[in-house]
């Protein structure tokens, strides 16, 4: 376990450092043939480096701008059905092939970009996107929250100037 401490750059570390790890959030956890649970700083890290050659891969068939993806989330946008229903195989070839990976084929769509589609919280539509409803409400909660939170008030400052200050309760 000593040598773990080295790379959180502690140079040193107890075993009952991990102890305080969420089971969730650890590799000593997991069962074997899965990796780190997707939501991590180092999963996203991991997943980019892992995922390079297959991203080079894919914007050499889609085209630079046409391929997108964030950690195990991906989008190609082409000229019509049949070019996009072409790409499938040939990266679900590629993951396997290469990378040892699988495609969720029951998360695979394919519609018009006019339409729109939601991707990491964002609905984006040909040349604009929007902030997600989920993440709306997510937002105005938190907002609510500290609202009730806050003592919001204003106090003069200076020459005449005003300066807002809060206090939490």
């Amino acid at each position: 376990m000593k040598r773990f401490g080295f790379f959180l750059g502690t140079g040193r570390g107890r075993p009952s450092d991990w102890e305080k790890l969420p089971s969730s959030k650890s590799l000593f956890c997991s069962p074997p043939g899965c990796g780190l649970p997707i939501g991590n700083l180092t999963s996203q890290l991991f997943s980019n480096v892992y995922m390079d050659l297959f991203d080079k891969y894919m914007v050499s068939l889609a085209g630079e701008g046409r391929y997108g993806r964030y950690v195990d989330d991906a989008y190609v946008v082409g000229g019509n059905k049949a070019i996009l229903r072409r790409v499938i195989p040939l990266a679900e070839a590629f993951l396997h092939q290469y990378l040892g990976l699988s495609l969720s084929r029951n998360k695979i769509s394919i519609f018009s970009a006019y339409r729109g589609v939601e991707f990491l919280g964002a609905y984006l539509k040909p040349f604009r996107r929007y902030v997600g409803n989920r993440c709306l409400k997510r937002k105005e909660g938190k907002l609510a929250l500290w609202a009730s939170l806050l003592i919001i008030g204003h106090t003069k400052y200076g020459s005449g100037g005003y300066a807002a200050f809060c206090v939490l309760p």
